[in-house]
């Protein structure tokens, strides 16, 4: 299997923060480790700290991915967040207020592998079927896994007004929540990283993805996430699975 990718940024991230918002490793034949790409975005009181932080984020989860590799994909995704976020918590200015977040996901042989933690998404698309891999996790959603929720009680209190279902974990907290997951991939797979506003879209991915070229879908879906979320900065990786 070939992997081909595409990257897009709003124009006011691109170019001058496109050291900050995304990473791809590159991949040898016998490299177990897989291909890495990850995607970070970032908010905080001083803005040029919290970029700076983000761009450190990505570095060194995938530095610490590759070092520490110990042939579970997973595992070792878990291990670099983890890692990195103590080393970004020890260096952190005092006076800054940061939250970072990061999706990556690794390609090896026909198996994909996903850790996310922030506010972030990935969704894995098969010709119209849509899968949602990885999304934040919520103050919500945690009880739902704790069944005092059921799935339509869970559902309901999506619309619920207040700040319980915004709650994530970020990069720059001493207790991190990582969600991981595998999926086995197939050629002609899609696979879409994207930061917070690619949750808006959800509906239309396997729709724009079947009606243009990679190269144009991943704009088109990148113009509807900003318009939707009302958001001003978007990024998005589009990868393709091909024979």
């Amino acid at each position: 299997m070939n992997v081909k990718y595409w990257f897009r940024s709003t124009e006011n991230v691109l170019p001058k923060n496109i050291d900050y918002s995304y990473s791809i490793s590159e991949q040898s034949s016998s490299d177990n480790a897989g291909q890495m790409f990850l995607v970070g975005n970032f908010w905080g009181n001083d803005q040029a700290n919290a970029q700076k932080l983000c761009s450190q984020a990505v570095k060194k989860i995938k530095n610490h991915y590759y070092r520490n590799f110990d042939d579970d994909h997973l595992k070792s995704l878990k291990r670099a967040f983890e890692l990195s976020n103590q080393e970004l918590l020890d260096q952190q200015d005092e006076a800054s207020y940061s939250l970072i977040s990061v999706v990556s996901a690794v390609i090896y042989g026909d198996s994909l592998f996903v850790a996310l933690v922030g506010n972030a998404y990935a969704y894995h698309v098969r010709g119209a079927e849509l899968k949602t891999l990885v999304e934040p996790v919520t103050g919500l959603m945690l009880m739902y896994r704790a069944g005092v929720f059921t799935e339509q009680e869970y559902q309901e209190a999506q619309n619920w007004p207040g700040s319980a279902h915004r709650i994530r974990s970020f990069l720059l907290m001493p207790e991190l929540l990582i969600e991981t997951t595998n999926q086995a991939l197939q050629v002609g797979d899609y696979i879409l990283l994207g930061s917070a506003v690619a949750g808006s879209v959800g509906d239309e991915i396997s729709r724009i993805l079947g009606s243009y070229p990679p190269k144009i879908a991943v704009s088109e879906l990148l113009d509807l996430s900003v318009s939707r979320s009302r958001r001003d900065e978007a990024t998005l990786l589009l990868i393709k699975i091909e024979d």
